[in-house]
C-alpha cells in the first residue's frame, strides 16, 4: 500500500509504519542500481552516446530549420 501524501509516502513495513520521503527514495535506488550494473567506462560510454545523439538531433533540427528559409 502507496498512499501519496505530498512528498511523503506512507509505507507498511513488517507492520510499521513510517514516513519516508518518495522522491529521495526512488533516486537514492536509481543511483544505487545504476552504480551496481555498470563500470565506470561503461557509464561514461552511455553518457558520450548520450551528448552525440543530442548534438545530432539538436543540429539536425536546425539544419531543417536553416534549409526551410
Amino acid at each position: 500500500m502507496l498512499l501519496n501524501q505530498g512528498a511523503l509516502a506512507l509505507l507498511p513495513t513488517k507492520g510499521v509504519l513510517w514516513r519516508q520521503p518518495m522522491f529521495e527514495s526512488l533516486d537514492d535506488q536509481l543511483k544505487h542500481n545504476d552504480q551496481a550494473e555498470a563500470s565506470p567506462k561503461e557509464r561514461m560510454m552511455k553518457y558520450l552516446l548520450i551528448g552525440t545523439v543530442s548534438v545530432v538531433v539538436v543540429g539536425g533540427i536546425f539544419a531543417a530549420i536553416q534549409f526551410a528559409h
